[in-house]
Protein backbone atom coordinates (compact mmCIF):
# COMPACT_ATOMS: atom_id res chain seq x y z
CA UNK A 1 0.00 0.00 0.00
CA UNK A 2 1.47 3.40 -1.10
CA UNK A 3 0.77 7.12 -0.74
CA UNK A 4 -1.41 6.67 2.33
CA UNK A 5 -4.33 5.27 0.28
CA UNK A 6 -6.63 3.00 2.24
CA UNK A 7 -7.37 -0.51 1.12
CA UNK A 8 -11.01 0.37 0.47
CA UNK A 9 -10.02 3.30 -1.84
CA UNK A 10 -7.66 1.14 -3.81
CA UNK A 11 -10.45 -1.21 -4.77
CA UNK A 12 -13.03 1.53 -5.78
CA UNK A 13 -14.16 2.22 -9.41
CA UNK A 14 -12.98 5.08 -11.76
CA UNK A 15 -12.72 8.58 -10.24
CA UNK A 16 -15.85 10.85 -10.43
CA UNK A 17 -15.57 14.24 -12.30
CA UNK A 18 -14.83 17.25 -10.09
CA UNK A 19 -16.75 20.56 -10.57
CA UNK A 20 -14.68 23.59 -11.58
CA UNK A 21 -16.78 25.80 -9.35
CA UNK A 22 -14.85 24.59 -6.51
CA UNK A 23 -11.58 25.96 -7.97
CA UNK A 24 -12.07 29.70 -9.43
CA UNK A 25 -10.00 30.54 -12.53
CA UNK A 26 -7.30 33.22 -12.05
CA UNK A 27 -6.52 35.75 -14.97
CA UNK A 28 -2.79 35.75 -15.41
CA UNK A 29 -2.62 38.20 -18.49
CA UNK A 30 -3.95 41.55 -17.01
CA UNK A 31 -1.57 44.46 -16.30
CA UNK A 32 0.44 44.07 -13.21
CA UNK A 33 -0.65 46.14 -10.24
CA UNK A 34 1.72 48.45 -8.37
CA UNK A 35 4.35 46.70 -6.35
CA UNK A 36 2.55 45.68 -3.25
CA UNK A 37 4.15 44.83 0.02
CA UNK A 38 5.33 41.25 -0.25
CA UNK A 39 2.86 39.00 1.30
CA UNK A 40 2.91 35.36 1.94
CA UNK A 41 1.10 33.36 -0.73
CA UNK A 42 -2.29 32.11 0.29
CA UNK A 43 -2.36 28.54 1.40
CA UNK A 44 -3.21 26.04 -1.24
CA UNK A 45 -6.69 24.67 -0.91
CA UNK A 46 -6.75 21.19 0.50
CA UNK A 47 -8.01 18.64 -2.06
CA UNK A 48 -11.34 17.13 -1.20
CA UNK A 49 -10.94 13.45 -0.54
CA UNK A 50 -12.67 11.20 -2.96
CA UNK A 51 -15.68 9.45 -1.58
CA UNK A 52 -14.94 5.84 -0.68
CA UNK A 53 -16.78 3.24 -2.67
CA UNK A 54 -19.06 0.92 -0.82
CA UNK A 55 -17.35 -2.27 0.27
CA UNK A 56 -18.55 -5.36 -1.58
CA UNK A 57 -20.78 -7.67 0.41
CA UNK A 58 -18.89 -10.41 2.26
CA UNK A 59 -18.69 -13.75 0.52
CA UNK A 60 -20.54 -16.53 2.27
CA UNK A 61 -18.26 -18.74 4.40
CA UNK A 62 -17.60 -22.16 2.86
CA UNK A 63 -19.36 -25.03 4.50
CA UNK A 64 -16.99 -27.09 6.65
CA UNK A 65 -16.03 -30.44 5.19
CA UNK A 66 -17.52 -33.36 7.04
CA UNK A 67 -15.08 -34.92 9.51
CA UNK A 68 -14.03 -38.46 8.70
CA UNK A 69 -15.49 -41.10 10.88
CA UNK A 70 -13.02 -42.15 13.62
CA UNK A 71 -11.27 -45.46 13.11
CA UNK A 72 -12.08 -48.11 15.65
CA UNK A 73 -9.50 -48.13 18.44
CA UNK A 74 -7.00 -50.95 18.27
CA UNK A 75 -6.88 -53.16 21.27
CA UNK A 76 -3.36 -53.02 22.77
CA UNK A 77 -2.07 -56.04 24.62
CA UNK A 78 -2.27 -55.74 28.35
CA UNK A 79 1.10 -54.86 29.94
CA UNK A 80 2.98 -57.68 31.56
CA UNK A 81 3.14 -57.50 35.32
CA UNK A 82 6.43 -56.10 36.60
CA UNK A 83 8.83 -58.71 37.80
CA UNK A 84 9.73 -58.43 41.43
CA UNK A 85 13.51 -58.20 41.76
CA UNK A 86 15.01 -59.73 44.86
CA UNK A 87 15.92 -57.22 47.54
CA UNK A 88 19.68 -56.58 47.86
CA UNK A 89 21.37 -58.29 50.80
CA UNK A 90 21.73 -56.14 53.91
CA UNK A 91 25.01 -54.27 54.09
CA UNK A 92 27.35 -55.03 56.98
CA UNK A 93 27.46 -52.64 59.88
CA UNK A 94 30.72 -51.21 58.60
CA UNK A 95 29.04 -50.06 55.36
CA UNK A 96 26.14 -47.83 56.33
CA UNK A 97 24.98 -44.54 54.78
CA UNK A 98 27.98 -42.65 56.06
CA UNK A 99 30.34 -45.00 54.20
CA UNK A 100 28.92 -44.59 50.70
CA UNK A 101 31.64 -43.64 48.20
CA UNK A 102 32.31 -39.93 48.36
CA UNK A 103 34.83 -37.58 46.89
CA UNK A 104 37.74 -37.22 49.24
CA UNK A 105 40.80 -35.05 48.83
CA UNK A 106 39.05 -31.69 49.37
CA UNK A 107 39.29 -31.33 53.13
CA UNK A 108 43.07 -31.76 53.56
CA UNK A 109 42.42 -33.49 56.89
CA UNK A 110 44.25 -36.61 58.07
CA UNK A 111 43.45 -38.85 61.04
CA UNK A 112 46.23 -40.71 62.85
CA UNK A 113 45.02 -43.87 64.56
CA UNK A 114 46.55 -44.93 67.88
CA UNK A 115 45.35 -46.82 70.96
CA UNK A 116 45.56 -45.60 74.52
CA UNK A 117 48.24 -47.17 76.67
CA UNK A 118 50.87 -49.71 75.76
CA UNK A 119 54.63 -49.87 76.07
CA UNK A 120 55.12 -47.87 72.87
CA UNK A 121 53.77 -44.62 74.43
CA UNK A 122 55.67 -41.80 76.07
CA UNK A 123 54.71 -39.85 79.19
CA UNK A 124 52.40 -37.66 77.06
CA UNK A 125 50.38 -40.72 75.98
CA UNK A 126 51.55 -40.67 72.34
CA UNK A 127 54.12 -42.63 70.39
CA UNK A 128 57.38 -40.72 70.18
CA UNK A 129 57.04 -39.72 66.52
CA UNK A 130 53.26 -39.18 66.33
CA UNK A 131 53.14 -35.49 67.24
CA UNK A 132 56.05 -34.65 64.90
CA UNK A 133 53.95 -36.23 62.11
CA UNK A 134 51.02 -33.98 63.07
CA UNK A 135 53.26 -30.90 63.06
CA UNK A 136 54.78 -31.83 59.69
CA UNK A 137 51.33 -32.21 58.11
CA UNK A 138 50.17 -28.86 59.49
CA UNK A 139 53.29 -27.18 58.14
CA UNK A 140 52.22 -28.39 54.69
CA UNK A 141 48.70 -27.01 54.91
CA UNK A 142 46.95 -30.11 56.27
CA UNK A 143 44.92 -30.49 59.44
CA UNK A 144 45.70 -33.62 61.47
CA UNK A 145 44.25 -35.25 64.56
CA UNK A 146 45.17 -38.26 66.68
CA UNK A 147 42.19 -40.60 67.24
CA UNK A 148 42.52 -43.31 69.90
CA UNK A 149 40.82 -46.44 68.63
CA UNK A 150 38.91 -48.96 70.75
CA UNK A 151 36.59 -51.79 69.72
CA UNK A 152 33.85 -50.41 71.99
CA UNK A 153 33.81 -47.07 70.13
CA UNK A 154 34.41 -48.49 66.66
CA UNK A 155 31.10 -47.37 65.10
CA UNK A 156 31.37 -43.80 66.44
CA UNK A 157 35.01 -43.52 65.36
CA UNK A 158 34.16 -44.82 61.89
CA UNK A 159 31.33 -42.29 61.48
CA UNK A 160 33.48 -39.38 62.67
CA UNK A 161 36.41 -40.19 60.39
CA UNK A 162 34.14 -40.49 57.34
CA UNK A 163 32.67 -37.06 58.07
CA UNK A 164 35.89 -35.11 58.65
CA UNK A 165 38.88 -36.80 57.00
CA UNK A 166 40.12 -37.79 53.55
CA UNK A 167 43.19 -39.78 54.68
CA UNK A 168 44.28 -41.90 57.63
CA UNK A 169 47.65 -43.01 59.01
CA UNK A 170 47.84 -46.37 60.82
CA UNK A 171 49.88 -46.11 64.03
CA UNK A 172 48.28 -48.89 66.09
CA UNK A 173 50.48 -51.66 67.43
CA UNK A 174 48.59 -54.94 66.90
CA UNK A 175 49.73 -56.18 70.28
CA UNK A 176 47.63 -53.43 71.90
CA UNK A 177 44.38 -54.70 70.31
CA UNK A 178 42.17 -57.31 71.91
CA UNK A 179 40.62 -58.16 68.52
CA UNK A 180 42.61 -57.11 65.45
CA UNK A 181 40.02 -58.14 62.85
CA UNK A 182 37.49 -55.41 63.74
CA UNK A 183 40.11 -52.67 63.52
CA UNK A 184 41.48 -53.84 60.18
CA UNK A 185 37.97 -54.37 58.79
CA UNK A 186 37.24 -50.71 59.59
CA UNK A 187 40.43 -49.60 57.81
CA UNK A 188 39.54 -51.71 54.75
CA UNK A 189 36.06 -50.18 54.63
CA UNK A 190 37.48 -46.65 54.76
CA UNK A 191 40.00 -47.43 52.02
CA UNK A 192 37.38 -49.14 49.82
CA UNK A 193 35.26 -45.99 49.92
CA UNK A 194 37.98 -43.73 48.56
CA UNK A 195 39.93 -42.65 51.62
CA UNK A 196 43.72 -42.53 51.25
CA UNK A 197 45.23 -45.29 53.41
CA UNK A 198 48.76 -44.96 54.77
CA UNK A 199 49.50 -47.82 54.63
CA UNK A 200 46.73 -49.96 53.20
CA UNK A 201 45.51 -52.58 55.73
CA UNK A 202 46.10 -55.42 53.25
CA UNK A 203 49.74 -54.36 52.99
CA UNK A 204 50.00 -54.35 56.79
CA UNK A 205 48.74 -57.92 56.90
CA UNK A 206 51.36 -59.02 54.36
CA UNK A 207 54.48 -57.54 55.91
CA UNK A 208 53.33 -57.52 59.53
CA UNK A 209 53.47 -61.30 60.08
CA UNK A 210 56.71 -62.58 61.54
CA UNK A 211 56.47 -65.94 59.83
CA UNK A 212 58.00 -64.15 56.84
CA UNK A 213 61.28 -65.02 58.55
CA UNK A 214 60.68 -68.73 58.00
CA UNK A 215 59.37 -68.21 54.48
CA UNK A 216 62.66 -66.56 53.56
CA UNK A 217 64.88 -69.22 55.11
CA UNK A 218 65.91 -70.72 51.77
CA UNK A 219 66.98 -67.32 50.39
CA UNK A 220 70.11 -65.30 51.02
CA UNK A 221 68.10 -63.05 53.33
CA UNK A 222 67.13 -65.80 55.80
CA UNK A 223 68.55 -68.46 58.10
CA UNK A 224 68.06 -72.07 57.02
CA UNK A 225 67.18 -73.35 60.52
CA UNK A 226 64.33 -70.87 61.14
CA UNK A 227 60.96 -72.44 61.97
CA UNK A 228 57.38 -71.24 62.48
CA UNK A 229 55.01 -73.01 64.88
CA UNK A 230 51.27 -72.67 64.21
CA UNK A 231 50.16 -75.30 66.76
CA UNK A 232 51.23 -76.19 70.27
CA UNK A 233 51.99 -79.73 69.08
CA UNK A 234 54.50 -78.47 66.50
CA UNK A 235 56.13 -76.28 69.14
CA UNK A 236 56.53 -79.13 71.64
CA UNK A 237 57.90 -81.53 69.04
CA UNK A 238 60.49 -79.22 67.47
CA UNK A 239 61.72 -76.54 69.90
CA UNK A 240 63.66 -78.83 72.33
CA UNK A 241 65.61 -80.12 69.29
CA UNK A 242 66.49 -76.73 67.82
CA UNK A 243 67.45 -75.47 71.31
CA UNK A 244 69.91 -78.37 71.57
CA UNK A 245 71.80 -76.97 68.57
CA UNK A 246 72.39 -73.38 69.75
CA UNK A 247 70.89 -70.39 71.56
CA UNK A 248 67.47 -69.52 70.15
CA UNK A 249 65.17 -66.53 69.88
CA UNK A 250 61.41 -67.08 70.12
CA UNK A 251 59.14 -64.36 68.71
CA UNK A 252 55.40 -64.08 69.00
CA UNK A 253 53.50 -62.88 65.94
CA UNK A 254 51.65 -60.01 67.61
CA UNK A 255 54.43 -58.41 69.63
CA UNK A 256 56.10 -55.05 69.24
CA UNK A 257 58.89 -53.13 71.01
CA UNK A 258 60.32 -56.49 72.13
CA UNK A 259 57.14 -57.74 73.80
CA UNK A 260 57.02 -61.55 73.59
CA UNK A 261 60.54 -61.86 72.13
CA UNK A 262 62.75 -64.19 74.20
CA UNK A 263 66.41 -65.17 74.00
CA UNK A 264 66.70 -68.73 75.37
CA UNK A 265 69.98 -70.30 76.67
CA UNK A 266 70.39 -73.76 78.25
CA UNK A 267 72.24 -73.65 81.56
CA UNK A 268 71.91 -77.34 82.56
CA UNK A 269 74.07 -80.18 81.26
CA UNK A 270 72.24 -82.59 78.98
CA UNK A 271 73.00 -85.34 76.51
CA UNK A 272 71.38 -86.16 73.21
CA UNK A 273 69.78 -84.15 70.43
CA UNK A 274 66.88 -82.80 72.52
CA UNK A 275 66.86 -80.65 75.66
CA UNK A 276 64.90 -82.37 78.49
CA UNK A 277 61.86 -80.59 79.92
CA UNK A 278 63.45 -80.31 83.41
CA UNK A 279 66.59 -78.54 82.14
CA UNK A 280 67.10 -74.98 83.44
CA UNK A 281 66.99 -72.31 80.76
CA UNK A 282 67.91 -68.62 80.99
CA UNK A 283 65.22 -66.48 79.31
CA UNK A 284 65.77 -62.79 78.50
CA UNK A 285 62.85 -60.75 77.15
CA UNK A 286 63.69 -58.05 74.62
CA UNK A 287 61.01 -55.71 75.96
CA UNK A 288 63.18 -54.61 78.89
CA UNK A 289 66.02 -57.15 78.91
CA UNK A 290 64.83 -58.68 82.19
CA UNK A 291 66.01 -62.25 82.90
CA UNK A 292 64.05 -65.27 84.20
CA UNK A 293 65.34 -68.78 84.94
CA UNK A 294 62.82 -71.57 84.51
CA UNK A 295 62.59 -75.24 83.64
CA UNK A 296 62.18 -75.68 79.90
CA UNK A 297 58.75 -77.29 80.35
CA UNK A 298 57.55 -74.32 82.42
CA UNK A 299 58.80 -71.80 79.92
CA UNK A 300 57.24 -73.64 76.98
CA UNK A 301 53.92 -73.84 78.85
CA UNK A 302 54.07 -70.06 79.30
CA UNK A 303 54.74 -69.53 75.57
CA UNK A 304 51.69 -71.52 74.45
CA UNK A 305 49.62 -68.31 74.87
CA UNK A 306 51.45 -66.84 71.89
CA UNK A 307 50.17 -69.61 69.61
CA UNK A 308 46.57 -69.67 70.76
CA UNK A 309 44.03 -67.26 69.28
CA UNK A 310 43.61 -65.71 65.82
CA UNK A 311 46.83 -65.52 63.79
CA UNK A 312 48.81 -66.85 66.71
CA UNK A 313 52.23 -68.37 66.02
CA UNK A 314 55.80 -68.51 67.27
CA UNK A 315 58.92 -67.98 65.18
CA UNK A 316 62.02 -69.89 66.28
CA UNK A 317 65.35 -68.65 64.92
CA UNK A 318 69.04 -68.81 65.75
CA UNK A 319 70.47 -66.13 68.08
CA UNK A 320 73.04 -63.94 66.28
CA UNK A 321 75.72 -62.62 68.69
CA UNK A 322 76.50 -59.63 66.49
CA UNK A 323 73.13 -58.14 67.48
CA UNK A 324 75.14 -56.48 70.27
CA UNK A 325 76.60 -54.23 67.60
CA UNK A 326 73.12 -52.92 66.98
CA UNK A 327 71.01 -52.59 63.88
CA UNK A 328 70.87 -49.97 61.16
CA UNK A 329 67.57 -48.81 59.70
CA UNK A 330 67.35 -46.74 56.55
CA UNK A 331 64.17 -44.68 56.28
CA UNK A 332 62.97 -44.22 52.71
CA UNK A 333 60.38 -42.10 50.91
CA UNK A 334 59.61 -44.04 47.73
CA UNK A 335 63.10 -44.83 46.43
CA UNK A 336 64.87 -41.98 48.21
CA UNK A 337 66.69 -42.56 51.55
CA UNK A 338 65.96 -39.67 53.91
CA UNK A 339 67.48 -40.78 57.23
CA UNK A 340 69.62 -43.48 58.85
CA UNK A 341 69.13 -44.70 62.44
CA UNK A 342 71.72 -46.77 64.34
CA UNK A 343 70.06 -48.63 67.24
CA UNK A 344 72.50 -50.21 69.70
CA UNK A 345 71.61 -52.32 72.80
CA UNK A 346 73.07 -51.24 76.14
CA UNK A 347 74.09 -53.61 78.99
CA UNK A 348 75.72 -57.01 79.41
CA UNK A 349 72.69 -59.23 78.68
CA UNK A 350 70.85 -56.71 76.52
CA UNK A 351 70.05 -57.75 72.98
CA UNK A 352 67.04 -55.52 72.30
CA UNK A 353 67.47 -52.44 70.10
CA UNK A 354 64.29 -50.64 71.18
CA UNK A 355 64.16 -47.31 72.99
CA UNK A 356 62.04 -48.80 75.75
CA UNK A 357 64.72 -51.37 76.54
CA UNK A 358 67.36 -48.63 76.91
CA UNK A 359 69.02 -48.91 73.50
CA UNK A 360 70.97 -45.91 72.20
CA UNK A 361 69.75 -44.33 68.99
CA UNK A 362 71.99 -42.32 66.67
CA UNK A 363 70.36 -40.40 63.83
CA UNK A 364 71.89 -39.18 60.62
CA UNK A 365 69.80 -37.19 58.19
CA UNK A 366 70.36 -37.35 54.46
CA UNK A 367 72.67 -34.60 53.29
CA UNK A 368 71.48 -32.55 50.30
CA UNK A 369 73.58 -32.86 47.19
CA UNK A 370 75.94 -29.97 46.54
CA UNK A 371 75.19 -27.88 43.46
Amino acid sequence: MGCGTSKAAATAGPPQPVSTEEFPVVNTISAPPPDPEPTAPPPAPEPKPEPAAAAPPPEPAPEPAPEPAPEPAKEEPAPEPAKEEPAPPPEPESVQEETKPKKYGLRRFAVIFEVAGGLDKGVDGFRKDTLPIVDALRARGWNAEVVFYSDAKRAAIHKYVVEVADAFIHRVSPSNLEEQSEYFDMLRDLAANGMVALPHPDAIALYGARDALSKLKETKYGLSDTESYYTVEEFKASFPKTLALNQRVLKQNRGTTGDGVWRVQVESEFAGDSVPMDAIVKCTEAKDNHVERLKLGEFMGFCERYIEGPRGLLVDQRFLPRVKEGEVRVLMVNRTPVSVVHKQPQGADAFSATLFSGAKYSYQARRPRSA
